[in-house]
């Protein structure tokens, strides 16, 4: 039975991509660079680094874009970045159940703003963002710090997100992973489960 759930934040508990998108087609027009929404959808679904990466390559961005891109992201309104459906639920019905929820995400401390503004940060035990330090996914580090940390048994984590990193991440660290892919875009088959909505999670997790 799995007591201890790891989140991945953007694209598994919030909907972020669409404003991410949005704010890096921003960034490249104010250079004059004009690219679909379907295309840096896909890039930014393995990665921002990889994102960046593929558009240095192919357009040769400054780092000033990518700055613009950054302040244009942050500029959203925390209230239009929203949780998933019933995200909310599970999140409190795991912390009530006596199970306890973490965070591992990429992003920095902007994610716990968006947990506090939507009434989730309360449910969850420890949160480990970019600014923490550790090594980013695929490496294990941070999930062996919450190991260690709170004497978790591995048979007993859970590790939910929407993209490879997360499921190797898990794999590394020898801990059962979920992917949450609400479009059906993943084509990932190492993860241990698959799901297309929060709500699918209940069971898995005995809630």
């Amino acid at each position: 039975m799995y007591k201890e759930i790891i989140w991945n934040f953007d694209g598994t508990l919030f909907d972020t991509y669409p404003n991410m998108v949005y704010a890096f087609q921003r960034a490249l027009k104010d250079d004059g660079i004009e690219e679909n929404d379907e295309e840096i959808l896909s890039h930014m679904k393995v990665s921002i680094t990889h994102t960046i990466d593929f558009y240095k390559t192919k357009h040769k961005i400054s780092d000033e874009m990518i700055m613009r891109f950054c302040n244009y992201e942050k500029e959203t309104n925390e209230e239009l970045i929203k949780p998933f459906l019933n995200v909310k639920e599970i999140c409190r019905d795991i912390y009530y159940s006596g199970k306890r929820n973490y965070l591992f995400t990429h992003r920095g401390k902007s994610a716990l703003g968006y947990l506090k503004y939507h009434n989730l940060y309360g449910y969850f035990n420890d949160f480990i963002t970019s600014d923490d330090g550790f090594r980013k996914k695929p490496n294990p580090e941070a999930i062996l710090h919450l190991v260690k940390k709170y004497k978790i048994k591995t048979d007993e984590i859970l590790m939910i997100g929407d993209r490879d990193i997360d499921i190797i991440a898990a794999r590394n660290a020898g801990v059962k992973s979920c992917l949450f892919d609400p479009d059906s875009t993943q084509n990932i088959d190492i993860a241990d489960y698959s799901v297309k909505s929060i709500e699918q999670l209940y069971q898995m997790i005995e809630l």
